[in-house]
């Protein structure tokens, strides 16, 4: 199996199976444009992503969400973090008629963030024009 990362974070754009760039290695060779993809991605990705009023739901992230109620005015998102750590967790809610336009470059970075401590459970309610409502 090809190493994908190297010391210090690294990642690799050559991922083979041979060793046909360097002999006795599997890809060492090392490039910027790799890691700032994951981080692009890691950001541009929302952590979950839900149509208030349509059937796409996704969660990308390392939580587990369920719709627990939907409604005229919006829904009850239920968010539980298994893991051992706290996690800050990006979401887009959208209709689907808001989902008909594309979103901009930097759209991410006005999408609402929810904390759910380690190993514990939140419920929160999202509009019918996707807002986050506290």
């Amino acid at each position: 199996m090809p190493k994908a990362f190297a010391r210090g974070g690294y990642t690799n754009e050559r991922l083979t199976y041979c060793d046909a760039d360097s002999r006795g290695e599997r890809g060492t060779h090392v490039t910027g444009w790799n890691e700032l993809n994951g981080f692009l991605m890691a950001l541009e990705i929302p952590g979950i992503y839900v149509q208030t009023d349509g059937d796409q739901f996704f969660v990308f992230d390392h939580v587990e969400a369920v719709i627990e109620k939907r409604g005229e005015y919006g829904m009850i998102l239920k968010i539980t973090n298994p893991t051992i750590l706290h996690a800050t967790v990006s979401v887009l809610a959208e209709s689907t008629k808001q989902a008909l336009n594309p979103l901009g470059y930097t759209a991410f970075i006005n999408w609402p963030k929810v904390t759910i401590k380690a190993n514990d459970t939140l419920q929160i309610h999202i509009g019918s024009n996707g807002c986050i409502i506290k």
